[in-house]
């Protein structure tokens, strides 16, 4: 075939394409890129759809945006999708409609498409964390294609009841538990950890818990003031101390025992350390009362009562 005979053909395709309707994923924000004749089309949404997604019938306005007509009928995507080749993964987690997946079988994933660890699933609907599932690889993204039926969903389910518990991943044991499972388990609660840890930073209580945590020690509890708090805590061997810190940043305004006037040297954590120190020495500090004065102006303080 000579060159014109291609353009024209090209040519013709194109005429054509502007008249047709054709199915794709849509995903929001993206480009959509179809195959029609052999020849690859990068179209973008027409602005009234720019918020849609989902498998949707789309139609070319002219060579380069396309707008939506419907959404997608059931039959047509699966033809869609019967495209590409299956893969089975293991849910993690969710942000904004994108889930983060594990493949079920880590050696046939990297030997069948060259990839290796977490990949994003898109369209996903209808499932849990821990959920195995079939998606469909276009050769640039993962496609979610149903719940794994043959799946023992037991598993999911377990996986799940214990990430709820806060199991350890050293003490999750369940028949038919896989190393890919367990490896998403891990993920996952590493995953909820920090999670907890920035929502706890948000509050006040949160950061004196976290604070206090570093240095392994509990909240008893605590009292706000303008400017600082009065904290309570109790040490991994059972003692009690108190101390007024800075509200902003938790350095030690007193800490209720003789640190040669360095006590603003200290924050809240390197102080818990300090005081174990004390203990170990066989030394006690001052009850609540001693330091809570400054701010309370020597008033009765029926909280402390049982410390004196």
């Amino acid at each position: 075939m000579d060159v014109m005979s291609l353009i024209n053909k090209f040519n013709q395709s194109e005429k054509q394409l502007i008249h047709s309707t054709f199915v794709a994923p849509v995903i929001k924000g993206s480009k959509i890129c179809v195959r029609i004749d052999g020849v690859i089309y990068d179209f973008k949404l027409a602005k009234k759809d720019l918020e849609k997604e989902g498998w949707l019938t789309l139609k070319p306005i002219n060579y380069k945006t396309a707008k939506v007509v419907d959404e997608a009928e059931p039959y047509l995507i699966e033809e869609y999708k019967k495209l590409f080749p299956t893969m089975r993964m293991i849910l993690a987690d969710q942000a904004e409609g994108v889930w983060v997946a594990f493949p079920s079988n880590r050696q046939v994933f990297q030997k069948s498409f060259g990839l290796d660890g977490y990949q994003l699933v898109r369209l996903v609907d209808g499932v849990q964390k821990f959920d195995q599932i079939v998606v469909r690889f276009d050769g640039a993204n993962f496609w979610f294609d149903g719940v794994d039926v043959t799946s023992d969903f037991s598993v999911s389910d377990y996986l799940r009841d214990s990430l709820e518990k806060k199991v350890t991943i050293n003490k999750i044991s369940h028949k038919g538990l896989t190393p890919e499972q367990k490896g998403t388990y891990a993920f996952v609660y590493e995953l909820l950890k920090e999670r907890t840890k920035k929502e706890q930073a948000a509050t006040m209580e949160g950061r004196i818990k976290i604070a206090l945590e570093h240095a392994d020690a509990s909240l008893h509890r605590f009292m706000e003031h303008k400017d600082a708090l009065t904290i309570s805590w109790v040490t991994r061997s059972g003692g009690h101390y108190t101390a007024t810190v800075q509200k902003n940043d938790l350095r030690v305004i007193s800490s209720g025992v003789c640190l040669s006037g360095q006590d603003k040297k200290f924050d809240l954590t390197s102080l818990v350390s300090v005081m174990e120190e004390r203990e170990k020495r066989g030394l006690q500090a001052p009850g609540f009362r001693t330091v809570r004065r400054a701010y309370n102006d020597g008033g009765h303080d029926p909280w402390y009562d049982d410390e004196d």
